[in-house]
């Protein structure tokens, strides 16, 4: 074998541009499916507690900020928005129309909030809550939603 067979050809850096994530290709075969959806070297962290969330179409979550924990949610069913802005901008937040299956990422310091606009079913994975009672020391609910209000 060759000296040209040995040498591994380099993978392109995926950017992060804004909060949704591009996944790498999934792996397909007579099983089923195998979709990796963040790494701790992709992610710039480590994932330290995974929990699976539903919510109903019309609802809300987030509308906080976290001051160290970073997630990952990957939508697996639903669609909907997702308003984010530097904490404490007083900028008007971006959204992302997102629609099943994605993953957005949130990094510590960005207030954010989900508008679920049909039924979602989602992993969240979070790289450093582990319970109820850290996650909630660990937030800062925000006194304005984000979300705009229905016209």
């Amino acid at each position: 074998m060759g000296r040209k067979a040995l040498v591994k050809k380099k993978k392109k850096k995926k950017m992060m541009i804004g909060p949704l994530l591009s996944l790498d290709p999934s792996n397909r075969d007579s099983r089923g499916l195998l979709q990796v959806i963040g790494t701790p070297k992709s992610l710039g962290c480590r994932i330290g507690a995974v929990i699976w969330m539903e919510r109903s179409g019309g609802t809300t979550s987030g509308n906080h900020v976290h001051s160290r924990d970073s997630h990952v949610v990957f939508f697996a069913k639903g669609a909907g928005r997702y308003y984010w802005r530097p904490r404490k901008s007083g900028a008007p937040p971006a959204v992302v129309h997102f629609s099943a299956p994605c993953a957005i990422f949130t990094p510590p310091g960005v207030e954010h909030a989900f508008e679920h606009v049909t039924d979602c079913c989602c992993v969240v994975m979070a790289n450093r809550h582990g319970s109820s009672l850290e996650y909630e020391r660990e937030i800062t609910r925000l006194s304005r939603s984000l979300i705009p209000p229905a016209v």
